[in-house]
């Protein structure tokens, strides 16, 4: 029978040697096991008592006394002060008591203990009850203090003090009741554990010395030959020696060793197939002309193959072919049947482009299976490579679309900015033209035109913005760039938008520390990009608020110059920073609150920034304000001013 395969090994052998060692050393590791558990069973039970227990009910003890301390001190200060915040420590007390009580009973199920914490809550409840919650209630304040009524409630304190210490000594003396288990047991563990391990190592030994005795040397025949045959030494055999586990160990080993070198010249097979089927991918990788592809793919293949012909037809809307011939032969109709003994492939993986493949042999050769893996893997490059050219089709369509429309978008702007802005400016004159003499204009009239010049005025900054942002973008590369002191640009923006940091409460701070700092730049767009932040953070920061300008070089970029404009204002949240440079883009919270602003300002001044070869950052947190910065590549030519 199957179970008693060991009983038909010749005695000595290495598997009974094997099982009777084995089996001797499982009852010592069970024996071991058992002493070991018992001990350990033992222990955790007398730890668990310990963690269980006597600390969380002495612990839950510890609090009630603090809970009474604290509600008996918030009650004498409260009968001596008449300052109703001592009332604060007493109701915190007076909360903490009971439940402190309640978590000790829930550790405990020793009647003496529960006696005892039962004697604790009674009197902590009747001094509460009786005593505390009367005066709470009271006046407080010398005129509420009795010398012959404190000294009851002092008595009850007493009582209750009484009994916590004697629940605490209790707990000390099982504590101590335990730990002495412990350290009891742990010793004579320690020594049965040991003594069982060196039993076990020394029979481990002993066993070990007799089957290497009688197995090494064959042991050591097989290693050496599986050590040759890992270093490439395909011609490596074992000798066949030892136990029959041995020997038969060593047959089966070089009957592996025959079967890895099949194995092995199989795998050099396919491995050049791939390598060859891997050029002719890559060949056509790159290719985004569904011609070339074609082409290149009938070329190699042909080559790889040594066929005699290759030729590939695509249907659809524009049918298109390739061949390849070997030479000698005359180009084909590609048109024809495919022979019989032909190799074909259906290819294309759209409507658009799906066709054949077919690959003619000499007559006098056998179709191999390499043969068929070669193509099979040409034809998957193939399709990827089809598919890829018919999708850079589609997308260089699409891009040439959008980059029309794009144009036709700048020139829309550019137009109706141009269109938009002599109406408003002639609007403009005739409304200052009439506000130069408002003496015989009634105040409602007055205030209508004030609205108007206000709105006049927004409809100009935003014509205004849409031509600066489209010339921007549009002459990036052309800017009228000249030497600027930057401090200048900082100080003219800072001067215009003071006004308006007053009006609204805003104090406004400026750091110039890079006086002598100059970049490359049209100075009036780097102006404008500065105003667009700086009115930004005034209109952001509700009053009395502060905005900071600072101009600095950087000690981990002395090659450039960097603005920072910070304010204490409402912030941005963070799902809308990520698209706050985007145009006519405004936060959720600006739009709650009806700020108003075109959304242009961040956009234009990225523009600007990016023009000029710099970048521009934000970091916001709302309601705690908001971080920009500007960094510009330092000139090392002086500004003329």
């Amino acid at each position: 029978m199957r179970a008693a395969w060991w009983r038909d090994a010749p005695r000595g052998s290495a598997v009974r040697q094997l099982i009777g060692g084995f089996a001797v050393l499982t009852v010592l590791l069970l024996v071991a096991g058992v002493v070991r558990w018992s001990m350990i069973g033992q222990l955790t039970a007398s730890a668990r008592v310990l963690t269980e227990a006597i600390y969380p009910a002495g612990a839950a003890n510890t609090r009630a006394l603090q809970a009474l301390t604290d509600a008996e001190t918030g009650i004498r200060g409260y009968q001596l002060t008449a300052d109703a915040r001592f009332l604060d420590s007493y109701l915190r007390g007076s909360a903490a008591f009971v439940p402190a009580i309640e978590d000790a009973l829930s550790h405990t199920d020793d009647a003496t203990l529960r006696r005892l914490l039962e004697t604790e809550r009674a009197l902590g409840e009747r001094w509460f009850t009786e005593f505390a919650a009367p005066i709470a209630a009271g006046p407080g304040g010398p005129a509420a203090v009795s010398t012959a009524w404190d000294a009851v409630g002092k008595q009850w304190t007493d009582r209750f003090r009484a009994a916590h210490r004697e629940a605490e000594q209790w707990l000390a003396d099982k504590q101590n009741q335990v730990v002495r288990t412990i350290s009891r047991l742990v010793p004579i563990a320690d020594a049965t554990t040991v003594v069982l391990s060196l039993l076990s190592v020394a029979f481990v030994l002993l066993l070990a010395v007799r089957v290497v005795r009688g197995v090494g040397l064959p042991l050591t025949n097989l290693t050496r030959t599986l050590r040759r045959l890992a270093a490439a030494e395909h011609g490596a055999r074992a000798t066949v020696s030892g136990p029959a586990e041995l020997r038969e160990a060593g047959i089966s080993l070089n009957t592996l060793a025959e079967e890895n070198d099949r194995l092995r010249r199989l795998l050099q097979q396919q491995l050049e197939t791939r390598a060859l089927a891997r050029a002719i991918g890559g060949a056509i990788g790159d290719a985004l002309e569904t011609d070339v592809i074609l082409q290149e793919v009938v070329d190699r293949l042909g080559v790889a193959m040594r066929a005699d012909r290759v030729w590939i037809r695509l249907g659809g809307g524009t049918p298109r072919a390739a061949q390849w011939y070997r030479p000698g032969l005359e180009p084909m109709l590609l048109d024809r049947a495919v022979p019989g003994k032909d190799l074909s492939r259906q290819v294309g993986v759209t409507d658009e482009a799906r066709g054949v493949i077919s690959v003619e042999l000499d007559g006098r050769r056998q179709v191999t299976d390499d043969d068929r893996q070669l193509l099979d893997l040409v034809v998957e490059d193939l399709n990827r490579a089809l598919h890829h050219a018919a999708l850079y089709a589609q997308q260089r369509a699409v891009v040439l679309e959008l980059q029309a429309l794009d144009r036709h978008k700048d020139e829309f702007v550019s137009t109706i900015s141009h269109e938009l802005r002599t109406p408003l400016t002639s609007i403009q004159g005739y409304l200052e033209a009439i506000q130069d003499d408002m003496s015989t204009i009634p105040p409602a009239q007055q205030r209508m035109l004030g609205v108007v010049d206000r709105n006049a005025r927004r409809l100009l900054n935003l014509v205004e913005d849409l031509l600066t942002l489209s010339q921007v973008e549009a002459a990036s590369t052309e800017l009228d760039k000249r030497p600027v002191r930057i401090a200048s640009v900082v100080e003219l923006a800072t001067t215009s938008l003071a006004p308006m940091a007053d009006g609204a409460g805003i104090v406004f701070t400026v750091d110039n520390r890079a006086r002598d700092a100059h970049v490359a730049g049209d100075p009036e767009l780097l102006e404008r990009a500065l105003l667009h932040l700086l009115s930004n953070a005034i209109k952001f920061t509700p009053g009395p608020g502060h905005v900071t300008i600072r101009c600095a070089i950087p000690n981990s970029r002395p090659d450039h110059v960097e603005i920072t404009v910070s304010d204490t204002g409402m912030g941005i949240p963070v799902e809308d920073q990520a698209n706050l440079f985007r145009r006519f883009y405004r936060a959720a919270n600006a739009s709650e609150q009806a700020i108003q602003g075109s959304g242009l300002g961040l956009a234009i001044t990225r523009s600007i920034i990016e023009g000029h070869g710099g970048d521009i950052s934000l970091v916001s947190e709302l309601d705690q304000g908001t971080h920009v910065t500007i960094s510009l590549p330092v000139s090392l030519t002086p500004a003329l001013i």
